[in-house]
């Protein structure tokens, strides 16, 4: 009997410590559409215009021949219209342009649009105890997102709320032959103004037909969707050697990851759950408690074996000038017309010594077989992607425990929690915030009631303007963390609609508009002189003094707009009825102003 009992005992023991084998992390991408990214090149210089003002126009991407589907299309681009002299020196500022998608039917096509997000970032003052700030909305345009998604987004531990554009699902046909512009079905479209981002992203279905999709930038022409002097015509859209990309994936911009956790009792706080994560460098699997997303395991020499490369979508471009990058002696017939931005190829287009070509045979973006440098590999960012965590987790104790998600990366990401009936948790999406250094935070706090099993989703999403890499982790912990966004009221300053400190203004199309409570509005007489003020100003900021308005330029003064300063350097003055007063060039970019009856203080340089 005796030993009897002590081999019970060890087997109880030995249950009671059993550790679980790491579940699988393994993304799946989802069927049933296709996604359309476009990001090269990244920044719109004058030649990529498809307007007459550029001599050889060109549309920025080129997706021909696309017909019934489901699509998403993201397209973020940077305005650099600016002109350099031979020494790199600004001599033009540069100008406005639109960025827009031109539908081009090769048969009457039949579409249908579902989901519509756009945002070029404001630069806004805002009002804390009196004190005025100045910042820049997020390169990440979570007002596109939030457009997007039909839903309000939270900023973690803060009060900042980017709120939807409505928008209603719309239809519309082309007829074989003819064009239509997204930019026609946009509630909030605008010109993005120089050194600014814009983002758009729209999900949409070709019903029926057959049309070309491209997407093309044109000059502003003042009156937002002027298409007048499109070159209908433009060039193909061809790649640009740089690492930037742009394409097509065979898949919905969604990837799904099942995983199923067991918690012990005798897991202490603060352990991080395994996960079992599959890449090139760890074909059978490798354990870790922390992995990495959004990363090319390819590209990076620190954490390749710890990626879950399966997150990574692989975008295709069709694209007829790749043939000219192969090899002389490379024949005709075994050169292909097809860029591929994913983990297996590398994204060269010239010669490099040590790759196993030589000069005469090489093949642009080829297949990876062997080690290649890792500055000769996509450095892919997965942007605009959601990548879905579908956790179930049981926790086998006798008390209550807590499951954190941790997500350590200088990169503003996306949060979406949803429970096992797929709702949208409270507090949810948020942003996890820029930080200028890598920083973890806790961005999921679940409750495990014990001996219960708890399923949720978790969705990721890195948007473009920020780096990948992203290091994640699942952590038990004993006590609750609540995650924290919160309310605050301030007074913002936008270009669209400005809070001068006596009443709202808009300017829209030529048009000055008043209101006392930013919505019943009356439109205000300007003398030609002042229009022009308003139509060549970046972001125009008028502030009430007392007897009339400051109005100047509130461009960001640091990176990435310190070229700014050599040229918006003029302050005006208006009177209380919007005519002109007086206006003053300081030769230095004026950073602050303000105005009490008559006495105008304008901060520029070191000096008032």
């Amino acid at each position: 009997m005796r030993k009897f009992l002590f081999a019970f005992s060890i087997l109880l023991i030995s249950f009671c410590g059993m550790a679980y084998a790491a579940p699988d992390l393994e993304f799946t991408p989802r069927e049933g559409g296709k996604y359309i990214y476009s990001n090269n090149r990244e920044f719109i210089f004058r030649q990529d215009l498809a307007d007459v003002t550029n001599p050889e126009p060109r549309f920025i991407m080129s997706n021909e021949n696309m017909g019934a589907d489901k699509y998403t299309l993201f397209a973020s681009h940077v305005n650099h219209t600016e002109e350099k002299d031979r020494y790199g020196i600004i001599k033009d500022k540069g100008f406005d342009v639109e960025l827009d998608v031109m539908f081009r039917a090769k048969e009457d096509t039949r579409v249908v649009i579902t989901a519509m997000g756009f945002e070029v970032p404001e630069n806004i003052k805002y009002y804390i105890d009196r004190e005025e700030f100045t910042m820049e909305k997020d390169w990440g345009c979570f007002t596109a997102w939030a457009s997007y998604l039909g839903t309000e987004i939270s900023k973690l531990d803060s009060g900042e709320k980017y709120k939807p554009i409505p928008f209603e699902a719309t239809e519309f046909t082309v007829k074989a032959g003819e064009i239509v512009y997204l930019s026609r079905f946009i509630p909030n479209y605008r010109a993005v103004p120089i050194w600014r981002p814009v983002h758009i992203i729209t999900d949409f279905e070709i019903v029926s037909g057959v049309c070309d999709i491209n997407v093309l930038a044109v000059k502003s022409r003042g009156t937002p969707g002027n298409r007048q002097y499109v070159n209908k015509n433009a060039a193909f859209g061809s790649f640009v050697p740089q690492y930037e990309m742009k394409g097509v994936a065979n898949s919905q911009n969604q990837v799904d990851a099942y995983i199923d956790f067991h918690v012990p009792g005798w897991y202490a706080a603060g352990t991080k759950l395994p996960v079992t994560v599959y890449n090139r460098y760890a074909p059978q699997g490798k354990e870790v408690t922390t992995w990495y997303t959004n990363l090319n395991p390819t590209s990076d020499v620190w954490n390749k074996d710890n990626v879950a490369e399966s997150c990574m979508l692989a975008f295709q471009y069709k694209d007829p000038s790749k043939k000219g990058y192969y090899g002389n002696s490379v024949k005709e017939e075994d050169r292909d017309d097809i860029w591929r931005f994913d983990t297996n190829h590398a994204l060269l287009w010239e010669y490099k010594p040590g790759i196993g070509y030589t000069r005469w045979n090489f093949k642009p973006n080829f297949e990876i077989t062997g080690y290649i440098p890792e500055d000769y590999c996509n450095s892919l960012g997965n942007y605009g992607v959601m990548q879905n965590y579908h956790v179930t987790v049981t926790n086998e104790g006798y008390s209550d425990r807590w499951l954190n998600y941790c997500l350590n990366t200088a990169a503003n990401n996306l949060i979406i929690l949803r429970d096992e009936n797929g709702k949208i948790m409270p507090g949810y999406p948020l942003t996890k915030g820029t930080t200028g250094v890598k920083e973890s935070d806790k961005l999921i706090n679940i409750k495990l009631p014990a001996q219960e099993t708890v399923k949720f989703t978790l969705t990721v999403i890195l948007t473009t303007n920020h780096v990948g890499g992203m290091e994640n982790s699942f952590v038990i912990n004993d006590m609750p963390s609540p995650i924290y966004t919160y309310d605050a009221d301030f007074v913002k300053n936008v270009r669209d609609m400005s809070y001068t400190g006596k009443e709202y203004i808009s300017y829209d199309n030529g048009k000055l508009y008043v209101s006392e409570d930013g919505e019943s509005w009356s439109e205000m007489w300007i003398s030609p002189e002042v229009r022009r003020i308003f139509d060549n100003s970046g972001e125009l900021t008028l502030t009430w003094t007392g007897k009339g308005y400051i109005a100047n330029n509130r461009q960001h003064s640091g990176i990435p707009y310190y070229s700014v300063r050599e040229f918006y350097r003029e302050v005006w003055g208006l009177n209380s009825d919007f005519t002109l007063a007086w206006k003053t060039d300081f030769g230095i970019y004026p950073t602050e102003s303000s105005g009490a009856f008559d006495v105008y203080y304008i901060k520029a340089g070191s000096n008032y």
